[in-house]
């Protein structure tokens, strides 16, 4: 029984790093994207 919950937290932990490289990656994407309109201008 302690070797599941102790793969369950590491499933668990695993999946919160997996979420904030996602949202890194996320945050990669958007900032080009909105360098270019801030000085477009229309």
């Amino acid at each position: 029984m302690q070797t599941e919950l102790a793969a369950a937290q590491r499933r668990a932990e695993r999946a919160e790093a997996e979420a904030v490289l996602a949202r890194l990656l996320l945050v990669e994407l958007r900032l080009p994207r909105e360098r270019e309109g801030a000085g477009g201008g229309g």
